[in-house]
């Protein structure tokens, strides 16, 4: 004896087909956009390179390690 909050379930419609060319022309947009964006984005990472990046990281520690810190120090005093 189980609680059913939802009726059984359906099947979905299928889509016209015009509606159905509409809706691939919009995922092929999406994916070009997304394909664009990570081509871009990849560049700009690989431009940044290794050093830049190990600084970046190392400020971040520094900055958590602080943080930390203070934590501590406020919670003896």
């Amino acid at each position: 004896m189980g609680f059913r909050s939802f009726g059984r379930r359906r099947e979905p419609k299928p889509l016209p087909e015009h509606q159905q060319k509409t809706a691939g022309k919009i995922a092929q947009q999406i994916l070009a956009v997304q394909s664009r964006w990570a081509a871009k984005l990849n560049a700009q990472a690989q431009k940044l390179g290794e050093r830049n990046t190990l600084i970046i990281l190392g400020a971040l520690v520094i900055c958590f390690a602080a943080y930390l810190i203070y934590i501590m120090v406020s919670a003896i005093f």
